[in-house]
């Protein structure tokens, strides 16, 4: 091919149009995904029989909420809690049930999962002196798991797979993913009633400080200092000095 051939040749490549391929996304399974939807399971666990204070003499048969009456007080404060508790549950287990479970199925096995867990939780706090197993707390859980599954259905399979969101935690944390870790499960030491753990302290101190007033609080700040020293030498020792 002469030297005029090959430049008549590469001037017609040029010319053509172009034509956009459409990109096919490898259908791989997110095992984050997975693994956020176990914590989150043992968080609402956590969150729902807090303080644990286990009666087995208490009396109540365990599934006496499910044919019981409704309660004679409904909050809006209690139902939008349990709703809210389980949109993101429902919303993470599109994720991890993707690919092998898509669609109407994936929305299916989130609710029959989110009712099984909601229902188990419901009757174990038939034990608990301090919690009252109600239907609406069970039909709330399910409103916020399908909510949070119907959020996740419009994402496509660049988000499902985790491919997106690693780009786009990558490009915004980087290595310090550490720290949007804790970050992320701070809020979770706040529940009420239970008592600061990882010695995080407990904002609600900080609206009325009389309450702390004296010398009760010399301990908590031993270990929170503690806890905050190590978890600085933890990050020493993961990203360097």
């Amino acid at each position: 091919m002469s030297g005029k051939d090959e430049k008549d040749l590469i001037q017609e490549r040029a010319d053509t149009p172009r034509v956009p391929q459409r990109i096919h996304w490898p259908l791989q399974a997110m095992p984050l995904a997975r693994a956020i939807a176990i914590i989150y399971v043992f968080l609402i666990g956590y969150g729902c029989l807090n303080p644990f204070n286990v009666d087995w003499k208490f009396g109540l048969d365990p599934f006496a909420w499910w044919t019981g009456p409704l309660p004679k007080y409904i909050t809006l404060f209690d139902v939008t809690i349990n709703i809210l508790g389980y949109i993101p549950l429902g919303f993470i287990l599109v994720f991890a049930l993707y690919p092998r479970w898509q669609g109407f199925q994936a929305i299916t096995i989130t609710l029959v999962f989110s009712a099984f867990l909601s229902g188990s939780i419901e009757s174990a706090q038939s034990w608990l002196p301090t919690r009252v197993p109600t239907q609406i707390d069970w039909i709330a859980n399910l409103m916020g798991a399908f909510i949070g599954a119907l959020l996740a259905q419009p994402l496509g399979p660049h988000w499902l797979s985790g491919t997106a969101l690693r780009k786009r935690f990558d490009y915004w944390f980087g290595t310090r993913w550490l720290s949007v870790a804790l970050f992320i499960l701070f809020p979770f030491a706040q529940i009420y009633p239970q008592s600061a753990w990882l010695g995080m302290g407990f904002l609600g101190l900080g609206v009325n400080p009389i309450a702390n007033w004296g010398l009760g609080g010399i301990h908590h700040t031993i270990y929170e200092a503690l806890v905050t020293g190590l978890s600085w030498f933890g990050r020493w020792k993961i990203h360097g000095a």
